[in-house]
C-alpha cells in the first residue's frame, strides 16, 4: 500500500538510487567513522542496539572458549597418548565430523532435539532480567553447540602437537632407561 512517490522517497532517503560503487564507499567511510546507521525497523541507532548486545555476546563467547579449550585439550590428549586404538579412531571420526558441520546446523539440530523435542532446555525468545542460575541454563545450549564445534579443530591440534612432543628424543631416552610412563 506504498505510492510510487513514496517508494521514491525512502529509495532517496537512503540514497539507493545512487551507483552501487559510490553507495559502497560512503557506507565504509560512515562505518571507519563508528556510525553504523540507524535500524530500518524500529529507528534505533545500530551502534546502540550492538554495544545493548556486547556484553551476552562477550559471555557467550568466553563460555564456548572456555569448552572447546577444555574438551579439546583432555579429547586431543586422550587420543595422542591412544594412537592408533579405537579411542583414536573414534575421536578423529568426531573430530573430522566437527569441523564439516555448519555451526548452524549443528545449533538447529539442537534446538530440534533438546529445546522442542526433549524439553530440556527452555525457549526464550526475548531478553529479560534473569537470576545467574536462569542465565547459566539459558547459556547452556548455545554454549555447548559453540564449545564443541571449536572443540574438534582444538583437538586435532592437542593431538598433533602432543604426537610431536612423545616422538622427541628427551621422551624417548626416557622411556629406553626404563621409567614409568606415568613419570615419562
Amino acid at each position: 500500500n506504498v505510492s510510487a512517490a513514496q517508494l521514491e522517497a525512502v529509495r532517496e532517503a537512503y540514497g539507493l538510487n545512487d551507483p552501487f560503487l559510490l553507495r559502497y564507499f560512503r557506507w565504509l567511510g560512515e562505518i571507519l567513522q563508528g556510525n553504523f546507521g540507524f535500524s530500518v525497523s524500529s529507528g534505533v541507532p545500530i551502534a546502540d542496539i550492538v554495544m545493548r548486545n556486547l556484553s551476552a555476546t562477550i559471555e557467550l563467547s568466553l563460555a564456548a572458549l572456555f569448552i572447546s579449550t577444555v574438551l579439546g585439550s583432555v579429547l586431543g590428549l586422550l587420543s595422542a597418548l591412544r594412537k592408533g586404538s579405537l579411542a583414536d579412531n573414534v575421536l578423529t571420526v568426531f573430530g573430522m565430523v566437527g569441523v564439516s558441520i555448519p555451526q548452524f546446523f549443528f545449533g538447529l539440530l539442537c534446538i530440534l532435539f533438546f529445546v522442542l523435542k526433549w524439553k530440556i532446555f527452555p525457549i526464550r525468545l526475548l531478553p529479560t532480567q534473569t537470576s545467574f542460575l536462569d542465565n547459566i541454563r539459558l547459556l547452556f545450549l548455545p554454549a555447548m553447540v559453540l564449545g564443541i564445534s571449536l572443540t574438534a579443530g582444538v583437538m586435532r591440534y592437542t593431538r598433533s602437537s602432543m604426537l610431536n612432543a612423545l616422538n622427541k628424543d628427551y621422551i624417548k631416552t626416557a622411556r629406553s632407561k626404563g621409567l614409568p610412563e606415568w613419570r615419562v
